[in-house]
């Protein structure tokens, strides 16, 4: 029977069931650290240094010399899979004791890894293997080496694979949320839109308050900001940032009127208290200028005014 559409991707996601399956499978001690792998990792060394010296050696069968090395470490190796128990020296019994599945990992084809053992076997080793057979030998050892060694379960696998998954849902969520919320937020009608105040400092724009702020009249009474968005629009809110640095108590009380023609203005908002941003929301208007003032005596700044 198909799962549902939601366990199914639980199951993507967090991989309970691959999981439980390959910790019922997984039957590898971990040996990266006993004594008998780090013995096998220093003979595998000299065999390799036997087979490709860094300077001459004297004169004989590098491969004969080899052979022995390989076997040992082999040794070593599979009695540190389990089959420590069996007497050292004993192959074939180290051998017929250690997991199936690590050996099938060292050597997938089973004809093959049977030509190992027999190359290895005390009463056949040869006294001078051919290149063929020390290169599945030395193939063979470095593969068990590199299992004992501790290279990625399946268990890491499937783990890893879960970590990846859960941020791959985590960033698409992200993405998500922020393309919905930028589908949600609308555009600023003000942007780039022309306004005019009831008067304009003589410091602007050269004095250094003026470089961060959209405007900044003298000390008048009542001085104001008008927007013109260009033609009417439906708005239903306008977004007022006041100078973060000082004097945030001049644009209080704050007003905020919209107009049809300009003429007649209608009372949209109202800020008593003093404030670093200020929203005034209003049920969808139809409108074309955007009045904001303060009804007293003061110098009139502001950081910015958006439209929405």
């Amino acid at each position: 029977m198909s799962l549902p559409v939601h366990t199914r991707a639980v199951e993507w996601i967090f991989r309970t069931r691959a999981l439980r399956a390959a910790r019922a499978q997984e039957t590898r001690p971990d040996v990266s650290r006993t004594p008998s792998v780090q013995q096998a990792k220093l003979l595998l060394e000299a065999a390799r240094r036997v087979l490709e010296p860094a300077e001459p050696l004297p004169p004989g069968d590098r491969a004969a010399a080899a052979l022995p090395l390989y076997r040992s470490a082999i040794e070593c190796l599979l009695s540190a899979f389990g089959a420590s128990a069996v007497r050292s020296g004993d192959l074939a019994a180290l051998w017929d004791s250690a997991p199936p599945t690590v050996l099938a990992r060292a050597e997938p084809d089973p004809e093959a890894r049977q030509r190992v053992k027999g190359c290895l076997s005390s009463a056949t080793m040869v006294e001078s293997p051919s290149d063929q057979e020390i290169l599945r030998v030395r193939r063979f050892a470095e593969s068990l080496a590199a299992e004992a060694a501790g290279r990625p379960k399946q268990v890491d696998l499937i783990l890893a694979q879960r970590w990846f998954r859960l941020l791959l849902v985590g960033l698409v969520l992200t993405l998500g949320l922020v393309g919905v919320r930028g589908l949600l937020t609308r555009p600023d009608l003000a942007k780039g839109k022309r306004f005019w105040t009831s008067s304009r400092w003589s410091g602007c724009p050269a004095a250094l308050p003026c470089l961060d702020l959209m405007f900044h009249t003298d000390e008048e009474q009542n001085p104001w900001v008008e927007i013109d968005l260009g033609s009417q629009q439906v708005i239903r809110r306008i977004e007022v940032s006041n100078r973060a640095d000082a004097f945030d108590e001049r644009e209080v009380p704050l007003i905020a009127e919209i107009s049809k023609t300009g003429l007649q203005w209608t009372e949209v908002g109202r800020r008593t208290t003093n404030f670093v941003s200020w929203t005034a929301k209003f049920p969808p208007t139809t409108a074309r200028y955007v009045r904001l003032r303060t009804p007293k005596r003061t110098v009139f700044n502001l950081r910015g005014v958006a439209v929405r």
